[in-house]
């Protein structure tokens, strides 16, 4: 089988600025890399088989409901990859996988989304705002 002929485009750039427990919720996009410039940034990617979706705050899911996730984890009944990005590190999300990340310290990173099919290209500055005390 051959390659389908696709033509992949830049959807989006975002610059990531933020203190710690600032980031993205849970949530699932197009595919995406993230380069970490400064501080350290912890994920979890769950593939399209588990993806899910949350409005709550990163750093609240985290506090809330990642031990219910990671008891998944452990039996075996989802599929959740997890790791601490470091400066210098990209990082590859695949098309629909569900991804969350939260800020561990104050970080600088910028994020590159891409599309499948010609779209617009349009610049988003993301400014992250630490979680409410």
């Amino acid at each position: 089988p051959g390659v389908p002929d696709a033509k992949v485009t830049e959807f989006a750039v975002a610059l990531h600025l933020g203190p710690p427990g600032a980031g993205e919720p849970v949530h699932f996009a197009r595919p995406t890399v993230d380069t970490l410039v400064y501080g350290r940034k912890r994920w979890v990617l769950l593939p399209p088989s588990d993806a899910l979706f949350s409005s709550k705050p990163i750093a609240r899911w985290f506090a809330e409901d990642y031990p219910y996730y990671r008891e998944l984890k452990q039996n075996e009944n989802i599929t959740m990859l997890e790791f601490t990005q470091e400066p210098g590190d990209v990082v590859f999300v695949p098309d629909a996988w569900a991804r969350g990340a939260v800020l561990l310290e104050e970080s600088v990173g910028v994020q590159h989304e891409f599309d499948y099919h010609p779209n617009e290209v349009h610049l988003r500055l993301s400014v992250g705002q630490a979680p409410p005390r």
